[in-house]
């Protein structure tokens, strides 16, 4: 009998830090929020926009610095940042819509930057 196959490392990178992101989300919406500025929310939308952007620029800037891996997660803990400035900012009392704005960012980003095949391993059988 052969052993299954074990999943690529970026594959499981990819989706450890993607699920990590889910569950900001849910934890946003299980506990109230301890702050009461819902004024913070445009001030950390920003820096989300900022690190989702670098996020999907990264290979231009840093791609012959490091190894591809590297920088897909480099790419993926950028995109993840966003996703936390929403969570952050709807635990400071911002409206909802700040947070759904930067998880928004983040997720795009994440998916932007998923692992192409040649970086994930070969096909399994």
């Amino acid at each position: 009998m052969s052993q299954p196959a074990a999943l690529p490392v970026p594959i499981v990178i990819f989706a450890a830090i993607l699920m990590s992101q889910l569950v900001l989300v849910a934890v946003s919406f299980a506990v109230p929020p301890g702050g009461s500025n819902p004024s913070i929310g445009p001030f950390l939308v920003l820096p989300a926009a900022a690190t989702a952007g670098l996020s999907l620029v990264a290979p231009h800037l840093f791609g012959p610095k490091f190894d591809r891996l590297t920088l897909h997660i480099l790419r993926w803990a950028l995109a993840e940042s966003a996703t936390i400035l929403g969570f952050v900012a709807a635990f400071m009392g911002a409206p909802r819509l700040f947070q759904a704005a930067c998880t928004a960012m983040g997720l795009v980003a994440m998916f932007a930057a998923f692992p192409p095949r040649d970086l994930a391993g070969p096909p399994r059988r």
